[in-house]
C-alpha cells in the first residue's frame, strides 16, 4: 500500500523543514558574527591599551630627554655669553672658574640627556632618534677641536639650542599636544 501524500502537505512539510533549517543556519551565523565581533572588539581594546601605554611611556621619556637637553642648552648659552660679556676679555673668561663650572654643567647635562635617551630608546620614534643622533655627531665633529674657545662655545650653543627646539617640536607633534602661546593660552601644536 502506497501512501498518498497530498502535494500541499508535502510542500508545507518541506517549507517547514526549510524554515527550521534557515532558522538554525541564521542562529549559527549570528553566533559566529557575535563571536567574531567580540574577538575584534577585544583585539581593538587590547591594541588601544597598548597604544595608550606606549604614548604614556613616550611622553615621559620625551619630557625627560627634552628637559635635560634644555638644561645643556642653557649652560651652553651661558658659556657663549661669557665670552662676550662685560667685565673682561674672552681670554679671562676662558681661564676663569666660571667657565670651567659652566662647561662641566653643560657636559653633565648632555651626559644625563644621553642616558635618559638610552633608557627610553624603545619608545622613541625613528625621526626623534635620528635627530638625537645628529646632535651627537655635531658635537663629536673633529673639526670643532680646532676652533677658538669662543667659536666652539658658539657652535655648541647653536647645536644644543637648535636640537632642543627641534626635539621639543617633534615631541609635541608626535604626542598630539598643544603648545601654549606667550599669554599661556593653549594653541594648536605646530610641526
Amino acid at each position: 500500500m502506497a501512501l498518498a501524500i497530498d502535494s500541499n502537505v508535502l510542500a508545507a512539510l518541506i517549507g517547514g523543514v526549510a524554515v527550521v533549517a534557515v532558522g538554525i543556519l541564521t542562529t549559527l551565523l549570528n553566533k559566529k558574527v557575535v563571536v567574531a565581533t567580540a574577538r575584534e572588539a577585544a583585539r581593538l581594546s587590547q591594541r588601544n591599551a597598548i597604544d595608550n601605554q606606549v604614548w604614556k611611556l613616550r611622553r615621559e621619556g620625551y619630557s625627560v630627554v627634552v628637559a635635560k637637553l634644555g638644561e645643556a642648552s642653557k649652560h651652553a648659552s651661558s658659556l657663549e655669553d661669557g665670552f662676550c660679556g662685560p667685565g673682561g676679555s674672552p681670554e679671562q673668561f676662558f681661564d676663569s672658574e666660571r667657565y670651567t663650572k659652566l662647561r662641566g654643567k653643560m657636559w653633565d647635562a648632555w651626559a644625563d640627556c644621553r642616558s635618559e635617551f638610552d633608557k627610553n630608546r624603545l619608545t622613541c620614534s625613528e625621526l626623534f632618534a635620528e635627530r638625537f643622533r645628529q646632535i651627537h655627531e655635531s658635537l663629536s665633529d673633529g673639526e670643532l677641536r680646532h676652533f677658538h674657545p669662543s667659536d666652539l662655545a658658539r657652535e655648541e650653543a647653536a647645536c644644543f639650542r637648535n636640537a632642543h627646539s627641534d626635539l621639543l617640536a617633534m615631541a609635541i607633534a608626535e604626542l598630539g599636544l598643544k603648545r601654549e602661546d606667550e599669554t599661556g593660552a593653549p594653541r594648536e601644536a605646530r610641526a
